[in-house]
Protein backbone atom coordinates (compact mmCIF):
# COMPACT_ATOMS: atom_id res chain seq x y z
CA UNK A 1 0.00 0.00 0.00
CA UNK A 2 1.42 3.37 1.02
CA UNK A 3 4.69 1.97 2.38
CA UNK A 4 5.23 0.28 -1.31
CA UNK A 5 8.45 0.31 -2.81
CA UNK A 6 6.13 1.08 -5.92
CA UNK A 7 3.22 2.87 -6.64
CA UNK A 8 0.20 1.82 -8.08
CA UNK A 9 0.87 4.72 -10.87
CA UNK A 10 4.12 3.08 -11.29
CA UNK A 11 6.10 5.48 -10.00
CA UNK A 12 9.18 4.54 -8.27
CA UNK A 13 9.40 5.70 -4.10
CA UNK A 14 12.13 6.31 -1.76
CA UNK A 15 11.97 2.43 -0.03
CA UNK A 16 12.65 1.43 -3.57
CA UNK A 17 15.82 2.99 -3.61
CA UNK A 18 16.93 1.93 -0.31
CA UNK A 19 16.10 -1.73 -1.81
CA UNK A 20 18.25 -1.71 -4.66
CA UNK A 21 21.54 -0.12 -3.11
CA UNK A 22 20.86 -3.50 -0.11
CA UNK A 23 20.26 -5.67 -3.28
CA UNK A 24 23.24 -4.76 -5.23
CA UNK A 25 25.38 -5.01 -2.05
CA UNK A 26 24.07 -8.47 -1.19
CA UNK A 27 24.53 -9.20 -4.75
CA UNK A 28 28.37 -8.48 -4.77
CA UNK A 29 29.44 -9.59 -1.51
CA UNK A 30 27.24 -13.09 -1.45
CA UNK A 31 30.54 -15.12 -1.04
CA UNK A 32 30.35 -13.82 1.85
CA UNK A 33 26.94 -13.29 3.33
CA UNK A 34 25.66 -16.91 2.12
CA UNK A 35 28.54 -19.10 4.28
CA UNK A 36 28.60 -16.43 6.71
CA UNK A 37 28.81 -16.94 11.08
CA UNK A 38 28.07 -14.46 14.01
CA UNK A 39 31.03 -12.95 14.80
CA UNK A 40 29.38 -10.02 16.97
CA UNK A 41 31.20 -10.97 19.96
CA UNK A 42 34.47 -10.38 17.84
CA UNK A 43 33.55 -6.73 16.85
CA UNK A 44 30.60 -5.71 19.63
CA UNK A 45 33.18 -3.06 20.64
CA UNK A 46 34.75 -1.35 17.26
CA UNK A 47 32.43 1.35 16.92
CA UNK A 48 33.71 4.43 18.67
CA UNK A 49 30.09 5.75 19.14
CA UNK A 50 28.36 3.36 21.79
CA UNK A 51 24.94 4.71 20.12
CA UNK A 52 26.00 2.35 17.09
CA UNK A 53 25.94 -0.72 17.81
CA UNK A 54 27.90 -3.29 15.73
CA UNK A 55 26.47 -6.92 14.65
CA UNK A 56 28.89 -8.73 12.34
CA UNK A 57 29.15 -11.98 10.11
CA UNK A 58 32.01 -13.50 8.89
CA UNK A 59 33.67 -16.32 7.06
CA UNK A 60 36.23 -17.18 4.62
CA UNK A 61 35.83 -14.87 2.00
CA UNK A 62 35.85 -11.97 4.61
CA UNK A 63 33.39 -10.30 7.18
CA UNK A 64 30.84 -7.45 7.20
CA UNK A 65 30.38 -5.51 10.35
CA UNK A 66 26.73 -3.87 10.60
CA UNK A 67 26.82 -0.61 11.81
CA UNK A 68 23.26 0.32 13.14
CA UNK A 69 21.84 3.44 14.86
CA UNK A 70 18.49 2.90 16.04
CA UNK A 71 18.15 6.33 17.18
CA UNK A 72 16.46 8.98 16.38
CA UNK A 73 19.23 11.61 15.27
CA UNK A 74 22.54 10.56 13.02
CA UNK A 75 25.13 9.51 14.77
CA UNK A 76 29.33 9.73 13.90
CA UNK A 77 31.30 6.88 14.88
CA UNK A 78 34.50 5.36 13.51
CA UNK A 79 35.34 1.55 13.10
CA UNK A 80 38.07 0.27 14.89
CA UNK A 81 39.63 -2.38 14.14
CA UNK A 82 43.78 -3.72 14.95
CA UNK A 83 44.08 -0.71 16.45
CA UNK A 84 43.10 1.56 13.69
CA UNK A 85 40.33 4.06 13.71
CA UNK A 86 38.78 4.48 9.80
CA UNK A 87 37.94 6.64 8.53
CA UNK A 88 41.55 7.99 9.19
CA UNK A 89 40.04 11.62 7.76
CA UNK A 90 36.57 12.05 9.46
CA UNK A 91 34.10 9.62 10.91
CA UNK A 92 31.26 8.20 9.81
CA UNK A 93 27.79 9.28 9.44
CA UNK A 94 24.56 6.66 10.43
CA UNK A 95 21.52 8.00 9.85
CA UNK A 96 18.16 7.34 12.47
CA UNK A 97 17.23 3.80 11.36
CA UNK A 98 19.83 3.20 9.06
CA UNK A 99 22.22 -0.40 8.90
CA UNK A 100 25.57 0.55 7.07
CA UNK A 101 28.10 -2.48 6.37
CA UNK A 102 31.93 -2.18 6.50
CA UNK A 103 33.84 -5.00 4.03
CA UNK A 104 36.92 -6.41 5.57
CA UNK A 105 39.32 -8.42 4.42
CA UNK A 106 37.72 -9.43 1.07
CA UNK A 107 39.37 -10.34 -2.04
CA UNK A 108 38.67 -8.06 -5.04
CA UNK A 109 40.15 -10.11 -7.38
CA UNK A 110 43.25 -12.63 -6.81
CA UNK A 111 46.08 -10.94 -5.03
CA UNK A 112 43.60 -7.93 -4.18
CA UNK A 113 41.97 -7.69 -0.88
CA UNK A 114 40.04 -5.14 0.41
CA UNK A 115 41.23 -5.01 4.18
CA UNK A 116 38.65 -2.19 5.62
CA UNK A 117 36.40 -0.27 2.85
CA UNK A 118 34.74 2.46 5.85
CA UNK A 119 32.43 3.37 3.22
CA UNK A 120 28.42 2.59 1.31
CA UNK A 121 29.64 0.54 -1.09
CA UNK A 122 26.72 0.26 -4.17
CA UNK A 123 28.40 -2.79 -6.01
CA UNK A 124 31.29 -4.12 -7.17
CA UNK A 125 30.84 -5.87 -10.97
CA UNK A 126 33.69 -7.37 -13.38
CA UNK A 127 33.75 -5.76 -16.88
CA UNK A 128 36.09 -7.92 -18.93
CA UNK A 129 39.41 -7.63 -17.52
CA UNK A 130 38.24 -5.28 -15.50
CA UNK A 131 36.44 -4.98 -11.65
CA UNK A 132 34.84 -1.98 -11.18
CA UNK A 133 33.75 -1.19 -7.06
CA UNK A 134 30.89 2.03 -7.14
CA UNK A 135 31.73 3.68 -3.53
CA UNK A 136 29.29 6.83 -2.33
CA UNK A 137 28.85 8.91 0.63
CA UNK A 138 27.86 12.55 1.45
CA UNK A 139 29.97 14.86 -0.66
CA UNK A 140 32.42 16.39 1.15
CA UNK A 141 32.99 13.67 3.12
CA UNK A 142 35.99 11.60 3.57
CA UNK A 143 35.60 8.32 1.01
CA UNK A 144 38.73 5.91 2.31
CA UNK A 145 39.70 2.68 0.46
CA UNK A 146 42.29 0.20 1.99
CA UNK A 147 43.95 -2.45 -0.03
CA UNK A 148 46.76 -5.21 0.19
CA UNK A 149 47.99 -5.58 -3.26
CA UNK A 150 50.91 -7.33 -5.21
CA UNK A 151 53.91 -6.29 -5.66
CA UNK A 152 54.52 -3.88 -8.52
CA UNK A 153 51.30 -2.94 -8.38
CA UNK A 154 50.75 0.91 -10.59
CA UNK A 155 48.20 3.42 -10.35
CA UNK A 156 46.38 4.49 -13.22
CA UNK A 157 44.29 7.45 -12.79
CA UNK A 158 43.54 9.03 -9.87
CA UNK A 159 47.12 9.38 -8.08
CA UNK A 160 48.05 10.91 -5.24
CA UNK A 161 44.31 9.97 -3.49
CA UNK A 162 45.44 6.73 -4.72
CA UNK A 163 48.59 6.14 -3.40
CA UNK A 164 51.01 2.57 -3.09
CA UNK A 165 53.19 1.72 -0.96
CA UNK A 166 55.07 -1.79 -1.58
CA UNK A 167 52.16 -3.98 -1.32
CA UNK A 168 49.61 -1.35 0.42
CA UNK A 169 47.36 0.36 -1.78
CA UNK A 170 44.89 3.39 -0.16
CA UNK A 171 42.10 5.76 -1.41
CA UNK A 172 41.86 8.55 0.31
CA UNK A 173 39.78 11.37 -1.23
CA UNK A 174 36.37 12.92 -0.55
CA UNK A 175 33.01 12.15 -2.42
CA UNK A 176 32.14 14.75 -4.98
CA UNK A 177 29.35 16.98 -5.12
CA UNK A 178 28.06 16.13 -8.25
CA UNK A 179 29.79 13.71 -11.28
CA UNK A 180 31.71 10.58 -11.23
CA UNK A 181 35.53 10.61 -9.57
CA UNK A 182 37.75 7.58 -11.49
CA UNK A 183 40.44 6.23 -9.93
CA UNK A 184 42.00 2.70 -11.05
CA UNK A 185 45.02 0.87 -10.65
CA UNK A 186 46.58 -2.11 -12.32
CA UNK A 187 48.06 -5.48 -10.22
CA UNK A 188 49.13 -8.39 -11.98
CA UNK A 189 46.46 -8.96 -15.28
CA UNK A 190 43.80 -6.98 -13.46
CA UNK A 191 42.64 -3.60 -13.67
CA UNK A 192 40.78 -2.33 -10.43
CA UNK A 193 38.60 1.00 -11.22
CA UNK A 194 36.82 2.56 -8.01
CA UNK A 195 34.53 4.71 -8.72
CA UNK A 196 33.43 7.42 -6.22
CA UNK A 197 30.13 9.53 -6.41
CA UNK A 198 27.43 11.47 -3.98
CA UNK A 199 24.73 10.02 -2.47
CA UNK A 200 22.21 11.48 -4.33
CA UNK A 201 23.46 10.21 -7.63
CA UNK A 202 24.02 7.23 -5.98
CA UNK A 203 20.09 6.33 -6.37
CA UNK A 204 20.54 7.12 -10.17
CA UNK A 205 23.13 5.00 -10.74
CA UNK A 206 22.52 1.48 -12.14
CA UNK A 207 24.35 -1.66 -13.34
CA UNK A 208 22.86 -3.50 -16.61
CA UNK A 209 24.20 -5.84 -18.67
CA UNK A 210 23.83 -5.63 -22.60
CA UNK A 211 25.56 -7.45 -25.68
CA UNK A 212 27.16 -9.73 -23.34
CA UNK A 213 28.61 -7.24 -20.96
CA UNK A 214 28.14 -5.13 -17.80
CA UNK A 215 28.17 -1.65 -17.67
CA UNK A 216 27.53 1.47 -14.81
CA UNK A 217 24.77 3.62 -15.92
CA UNK A 218 25.04 7.35 -13.90
CA UNK A 219 22.31 9.67 -14.59
CA UNK A 220 19.30 8.12 -14.96
CA UNK A 221 16.22 7.67 -12.42
CA UNK A 222 15.22 4.56 -13.61
CA UNK A 223 16.87 2.88 -16.29
CA UNK A 224 14.77 0.19 -18.41
CA UNK A 225 15.66 -1.74 -21.64
CA UNK A 226 19.48 -2.23 -22.72
CA UNK A 227 21.07 -3.11 -25.90
CA UNK A 228 24.34 -2.86 -27.62
CA UNK A 229 23.67 -1.66 -31.64
CA UNK A 230 26.03 -1.32 -34.14
CA UNK A 231 28.77 -0.99 -31.07
CA UNK A 232 26.79 1.53 -29.16
CA UNK A 233 25.13 1.30 -25.96
CA UNK A 234 21.55 2.71 -25.59
CA UNK A 235 19.02 2.57 -23.04
CA UNK A 236 15.69 3.47 -21.99
CA UNK A 237 14.89 5.67 -19.04
CA UNK A 238 12.17 7.03 -17.90
CA UNK A 239 11.68 10.43 -15.41
CA UNK A 240 9.17 10.69 -13.25
CA UNK A 241 6.36 13.24 -13.19
CA UNK A 242 7.11 14.79 -9.58
CA UNK A 243 10.80 15.94 -8.37
CA UNK A 244 12.25 14.75 -12.12
CA UNK A 245 16.00 15.48 -12.44
CA UNK A 246 17.83 16.37 -15.48
CA UNK A 247 21.52 15.09 -14.97
CA UNK A 248 24.06 14.05 -17.17
CA UNK A 249 23.96 10.54 -18.17
CA UNK A 250 27.12 8.71 -18.51
CA UNK A 251 28.07 4.83 -18.95
CA UNK A 252 31.34 3.25 -17.66
CA UNK A 253 32.04 0.00 -19.62
CA UNK A 254 35.50 -1.70 -19.84
CA UNK A 255 37.26 1.20 -20.93
CA UNK A 256 38.69 3.96 -19.04
CA UNK A 257 37.14 6.97 -20.19
CA UNK A 258 33.19 7.06 -19.91
CA UNK A 259 30.74 7.43 -22.49
CA UNK A 260 28.53 10.19 -22.45
CA UNK A 261 24.75 9.11 -23.60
Amino acid sequence: DYGSAVGQTGDLRPEYYKFKRAAWFARSFQNILETSDNATSTYANASTNSVVRVNARASAAGTILFLGNQGRSAQATQVTLNGTAYPQAGSLTVNPGEIMPVVTGYTIVPGVTLNVAPTRILGVIQQADTTTMVIYGQAGLPAELYFSVLPGTTISTGAPALSVNETNLTLQTSYPASGVSNFSFQSGSRRVRILTLSDTLADDTWFVDAGGQNYIVCGPQYVGDAAVTNGHLQIVTEKPWQNPASNPVVAYGPADAPMSL
